[in-house]
């Protein structure tokens, strides 16, 4: 659960609260992979059609664990979970590599998020 939040932190904080509206069809992502604090790792990846959400998105894990967040072109494959949704208008791609996700469903990450992003605002 702890490895959940802490992604979500990440993911809501950033690419929720800066959607953008970009009508390119091309696919960006931000691929985390996260040894917080020696305390656990987290690795997730999130893909949208806006640039700048995934800017933001891997600049925010930057800030919570510096050289953690990578963009890109897409995500890696092997994904344990895949979850899809839109926020803000924004239609993203959440992917969740950790074994224990695949435990968890889409309701169940999302409701972390959506409950962290509201906590945010």
């Amino acid at each position: 659960m702890k490895k959940l939040l802490l992604f979500s932190m990440v993911a809501a904080a950033a690419l929720f609260s800066a959607c953008n509206d970009d009508s390119d069809n091309d696919v960006y992502s931000c691929e985390i992979n996260m040894n917080y604090q020696n305390l656990m790792s987290i690795h997730g990846c999130v893909e949208a059609s806006v640039q700048e959400d995934m800017d933001y998105v891997c600049s925010s894990a930057n800030k919570m664990s510096p050289g953690s967040g990578k963009t890109g072109t897409g995500c890696p494959g092997g994904a344990a979970r895949t979850c899809s949704g839109v926020k803000g208008g924004t239609e993203y791609t959440a992917y969740f590599y950790d074994a224990e996700m695949k435990e968890r469903s889409c309701d169940q990450i999302m409701s972390v998020i959506d409950n962290f992003d509201a906590a945010i605002r």
